[in-house]
């Protein structure tokens, strides 16, 4: 499981269909601040994009490799990191918030996309998530712990939201 490279907290996994055919891609993306660790291929398998290098180091280090990242950008629009060992990419939380903007319009993430639930470990589909302040959480064990402490509905619309959106209808104009 990956760790953050932003905040050093442990990143939880969700997956989302495959763009390029196949099943679906296990990204991981961090409860704390938002951002998303792709592993080597999972950019262009999950979002149908591709990440190139530009000049520049970030300050940030490779949650598998321990090196620090090089400056990327994705498509040329919004700037990333990479490792340039393992070749996984790294968004921080305003770099998801971007993407989001980009193309936020309301739709369902599409079918096949889940969440691995903080409290008990199983893959759930999204619409059986609860948003909480450690992470997201399945409908059962919101249910059956009184004492999770649900986020803010606007917390709910977060960021995330809006890169499930932007997901959903990156291929189209």
């Amino acid at each position: 499981m990956a760790v953050c490279p932003d905040c050093r907290r442990r990143m939880q996994p969700f997956y989302v269909p495959s763009k390029r055919g196949g099943d679906e891609v296990e990204l991981d993306r961090c409860s704390q601040c938002g951002a998303l660790w792709f592993n080597a291929g999972e950019v262009e398998q999950a979002l149908g994009k591709t990440v190139r290098r530009r000049q520049g180091m970030s300050t940030r280090s490779c949650p598998t490799c321990r090196v620090k990242l090089d400056a990327a950008v994705l498509d040329g629009r919004v700037d990333v990191e990479r490792c340039g060992t393992c070749e996984g990419v790294f968004l921080d939380g305003h770099d998801v918030g971007v993407l989001g903007e980009q193309r936020a319009r309301p739709q369902a993430t599409p079918g096949g996309s889940g969440f691995a639930c903080e409290s008990c470990g199983e893959r759930k589909p999204f619409g059986e998530a609860t948003s909480t302040v450690t992470g997201l959480i399945c409908a059962a064990c919101a249910a059956r712990d009184s004492n999770v402490e649900v986020a803010a509905e606007e917390e709910k619309r977060s960021v995330l939201g809006r890169f499930f959106s932007w997901l959903g209808t990156a291929d189209e104009p």
